[in-house]
């Protein structure tokens, strides 16, 4: 149930989640890491079992409708109110207590019994640590981080906080419009001190260039993850080490630990160090050489949250980054103000300034300005035109939604919401990051929102996308081998019925000989009929052709940028395309393309 971070291994990753598992990679190749412990899912799930209140939250998650913002937040507040009113088991409230007792002891002392450890200063009550999701499957951004916290039960308390997270307003929002996480770990690792904190893309989160996109503030990094701070903002070429651009933030304030009471506090930054950049050239380079070894351990591009104390570089947390659309519109026009794009793409319509986050009112084809980059913005980024804030960073847990949504953002815009008047027509240019008056044509026009736009279908077929495996059963990320579990339909399958809201399963199909099973699959029970595309290419219209023949379910094609035969598919009236999150615009792009080209042959044989 509790791991130490110099336990966990690959196979762990399915129980601690992905930012937990790689802190033991890293940990494995001694890459600096603040020490800790990470809590399994497993700890969750008992939680629920034993309480016996899965059902009761499972009712009322199916129930709730994602587009009525008060029902929303009423079911997460009973099922966040019934999780605090709950206790965990005694067998796992010890286990936690012990290990945060140790938490300051070697491993080989641990191992060497509690007298050993009482005489080297174990189980101390005093340590301050920071308590965190790491989600199995999903995002990270949407879930509670508690900073500074200490004590044994305090510790307890704030893992039930972490799980209640789980089902916050925007964590059930984001589960009911995608395909979210499936469970929680728990990281509880300890706090260092910081004089700088910061995050980091090791390629260029907006374009996937490789520049490492470095954001730094004063003190403890927690108001850049909430969208409170202007960062400090470098990119830096990863071959050379060259450094691009340097956009340094006027920096008021700053989050630190009080050396007292060791609680975080507030405080004002002197004046004569606001204005300076928080990270030297050589400071820089230190950060580009440690996210580089990070990426190359972990195998892929990562967003890494590091801190910086005399010189030295610590890895808090690092995990897999997403890369948003490429910016490739621009307006004509001149900005009045500035900001920095956090997820691409041209938004025009009139401002709507909101001042809480969760009271938007009705954000249809809205330009939203808020002061702070909060996630609660989360539920206003299906229908606004885009989102422009005062504050925050690209790395913001805001900015990362917006760029899951394709909405385009402008962040770091320091005065918007003064400068512009409510109902104002704007355009926010999210490529060149800007903001124009008025609707400001674009030389390749894309709608509204532009490369985020929500596709306009001219025919029925949706495009839906998948961000993650689903309980590990398949992968449709470009590069890897997919076996599907298609061997017969199986009445308890449970993959993609939260992404297409399937209630009898799925049955998913990759080989010819699968075309027998599909009317047997139906009688069974199957819903929807899922044909993986890049299987078949060319020949997916005689596919489709067959299946239709035998069912009137809703047939869905998985596609990637690559995939033949979408023409084929339209053709054949598919309801849906699935694909990966990386490849949307451009399928969605091809996919407008077939269906102009659908509608002019039926034009034709009208004529």
């Amino acid at each position: 149930m509790v791991y130490w971070f110099e336990e966990i291994k690959d196979q762990d990753r399915e129980e601690l989640g992905e930012k937990a598992s790689n802190l033991g990679k890293l940990m494995e190749h001694e890459v600096d890491v603040p020490y800790g412990f990470a809590v399994g899912k497993d700890a969750f799930e008992t939680f629920l079992r034993e309480n016996q209140i899965k059902e009761r939250i499972e009712k009322k998650l199916r129930e709730v409708n994602p587009d009525d913002l008060e029902n929303v937040k009423k079911v997460s507040e009973d099922i966040q109110n019934l999780i605090r009113s709950k206790d965990i088991t005694e067998e796992d409230v010890s286990a936690i207590k012990e290990a945060y007792g140790n938490i300051n002891i070697s491993r080989k002392v641990r191992n060497a019994g509690n007298k050993a450890a009482s005489l080297v200063g174990g189980q101390r009550e005093t340590e301050f640590v920071a308590v965190r999701a790491s989600p199995i499957g999903g995002n990270s951004s949407l879930y509670k981080t508690k900073i500074g916290v200490n004590g044994k039960d305090s510790v307890v308390e704030t893992i039930k906080e972490v799980w209640a997270s789980f089902y916050s307003p925007e964590a059930i929002f984001y589960r009911k419009k995608k395909r979210g996480a499936e469970s929680l770990g728990i990281i509880v690792q300890k706090m260092e001190e910081s004089d700088v904190s910061g995050s980091l893309y090791t390629s260029d989160p907006l374009t996937g260039q490789e520049s490492v996109v470095i954001e730094a503030v004063y003190g403890i990094g927690s108001s850049l993850k909430e969208g409170a701070a202007l960062p400090d903002r470098f990119l830096v070429e990863k071959s050379s080490a060259t450094i691009r651009s340097r956009d340094i933030a006027e920096k008021k304030w700053k989050i630190e630990r009080d050396p007292k009471t060791g609680k975080t506090v507030k405080k004002k930054v002197p004046s004569r160090e606001r204005d300076e950049k928080t990270l030297t050239d050589q400071k820089v380079n230190k950060i580009l050489e440690k996210a580089k070894e990070v990426e190359r351990i972990l195998g892929e591009p990562q967003k890494i949250d590091f801190s910086l104390k005399r010189g030295q570089v610590s890895v808090i947390s690092s995990r897999k980054m997403q890369t948003g659309n490429k910016p490739s519109t621009k307006s004509e026009g001149e900005g009045f103000i500035q900001g920095f794009p956090a997820s691409t793409g041209i938004g025009v319509g009139e401002a709507k300034i909101v001042y809480d986050a969760y009271k938007v009112g009705n954000p249809e084809g809205r330009v939203i300005l808020c002061s702070k980059a909060s996630k609660k913005l989360i539920t206003s980024m299906e229908k606004a035109s885009a989102i422009v804030t005062d504050r925050g960073g690209i790395s913001s847990s805001a900015a990362v939604l917006a760029r899951k949504f394709h909405i385009p953002m402008l962040v770091g815009c320091q005065n918007a919401t003064d400068r512009i008047g409510e109902g104002e027509e704007i355009t926010a240019d999210c490529n060149q990051g800007k903001i124009i008056k008025g609707s400001a044509e674009s030389s390749q026009a894309g709608g509204n929102r532009g490369e985020g736009a929500e596709r306009k279908a001219l025919t029925g077929t949706e495009v839906l996308e998948i961000e993650e495996e689903p309980g590990g059963k398949v992968s449709i990320e470009k590069g890897k081998s997919t076996r599907w579990s298609t061997d017969s339909f199986r009445e308890d399958s449970k993959i993609y019925r939260s992404l297409s809201g399937i209630e009898g399963g799925a049955f998913l199909m990759d080989s010819y000989r699968e075309l027998v099973d599909v009317e047997e699959a139906v009688e069974k029970g199957a819903e929807q009929i899922i044909i993986d595309g890049r299987k078949f290419d060319s020949k997916i219209g005689k596919v489709l052709e067959v299946v239709k023949s035998q069912t009137d379910a809703d047939i869905s094609l998985i596609a990637e940028e690559s995939t033949e035969g979408l023409y084929y598919a339209i053709e054949s009236g598919l309801n849906s395309i699935i694909t990966p999150e990386s490849d949307r615009y451009k399928i969605e792009k091809r996919l407008e393309k077939a269906e102009r080209r659908f509608i002019l042959k039926k034009l034709r044989e009208l004529e």
